[in-house]
């Protein structure tokens, strides 16, 4: 059973045909195991543009991406007052740049022992967008944890609103770029620990 889940700009994409276009570079597990992060870029982008900065966007780098995911996930679950384990892996699929409403993708499916969430992100990626998917993603799989047919629905106030309280409080301490490239008009920083 498929199921595809979108909210507001996340647009369901084949994501078979993504891995069929770009060759798996390598994949990154996180610390907990939740997260399995496939690099399908094809390259470094082009410099980010200091108008691109301004806006918030920045450039995956799939390490990082694995470490911001797990903080993303304790700073939710710190928010929700929700338990620390989790049920459903939650695959991120770092893709080519290629300016599309395609690029943010997030396929649901169950499968006899769970479901599974797959996620596609740009290499470029606007922070917010960022976040806002991640969290739509974690929020899935708390509500699916108990779901045996059909995939739960989360309100898309509640992921805005929890995307915005962490982006208020935390954004540089779970978006994570690069070392030298810049988040929030700052300057970024790399990770040694989730």
């Amino acid at each position: 059973m498929r199921i595809v889940a979108t909210v507001g700009l996340l647009l369901a994409a084949p994501l078979g045909l993504l891995a069929q276009i770009a060759p798996l570079r390598s994949s990154v597990s996180s610390a907990s195991g939740q997260f399995v992060v496939l690099d399908r870029r094809v390259g470094p982008p082009p410099a980010l543009p200091s108008a691109s900065k301004e806006r918030g966007f920045i450039d995956l780098e799939p390490t990082l991406l694995a470490v911001s995911c797990e903080r993303i996930k304790g700073a939710l679950n710190s928010e929700l007052g929700a338990p620390t384990q989790w049920r459903g892996k939650i695959q991120v699929t770092v893709s080519p740049v290629n300016n599309s409403g395609d690029d943010y993708a997030m396929v649901v499916d169950r499968f006899r022992d769970g479901w599974r969430y797959q996620v596609n992100l740009p290499q470029r990626v606007e922070q917010t967008m960022y976040l806002r998917t991640m969290v739509q993603a974690l929020l899935l799989e708390m509500a699916n944890r108990q779901a045996t047919e059909h995939s739960a629905d989360v309100p898309f106030w509640l992921v805005e609103g929890l995307t915005q309280k962490l982006l208020a409080a935390r954004q540089t301490e779970l978006i994570l770029a690069p070392p030298g490239r810049s988040i929030g008009g700052g300057s970024g920083r790399g990770s040694s620990a989730s």
